[in-house]
């Protein structure tokens, strides 16, 4: 954190690399970190969603859902058990959160604007949250193939003006953690 304020970047939220924060011993270090540094805003540790509301990459807490995916049932009892904690405690989370590569649909995923109108108009009021890591071709020989492949879809559909039309066109503001 010093260094980044040494550099002059003012941190909008706190995050973590795949998560690692929901374990006990790297949260109550962020949460240190968090506390003295006045951050509140942070990323969401809720479910994932598809765009038609189903069931995505984590459950919602249903206890029908719940039994037939018993294994995954303490560590999406343990997200919602951080997201309250965080959101009582006055930290500002999304309201929900989205993986876009697996979400459309059950079928294959098309990086398209329809697939995009597709989630839009599923969203439910609020802040919905996007994990999506747009970029470029990487030669790192330890980025997976399918990794990079997406990539470059999500760098061309989030770069494609049609896009935003598509936001514009269902009122659907695009904001980051700066303008919440």
């Amino acid at each position: 954190m010093e260094k980044c304020l040494e550099y002059g970047i003012e941190p909008s939220h706190c995050d973590s690399h795949q998560n690692i924060s929901v374990n006990p011993q790297p949260f109550i270090a962020m949460m240190r970190v968090v506390k003295k540094y006045n951050i509140k805003k942070m990323r969401t540790y809720r479910g994932w969603y598809k765009c038609d509301r189903s069931q995505g990459r984590n459950i919602k807490l249903l206890s029908k859902t719940i039994s037939k995916n018993i294994l995954r049932s303490p560590k999406v009892l343990y997200y919602e058990m951080m997201h309250n904690y965080l959101k009582l405690r006055g930290y500002k989370q999304p309201d929900e959160k989205y993986g876009f590569y697996k979400v459309v649909s059950e079928k294959e995923l098309g990086y398209d604007c329809d697939s995009w109108i597709k989630m839009l108009q599923n969203l439910p009021l609020g802040i919905s949250e996007f994990v999506t890591h747009p970029g470029l071709m990487s030669n790192d020989p330890l980025d997976r193939e399918e990794y990079r492949a997406r990539r470059v879809m999500e760098y061309k559909l989030f770069s494609d003006p049609e896009t935003i039309n598509c936001c514009k066109e269902l009122n659907v503001d695009l904001v980051n953690f700066n303008s919440v």
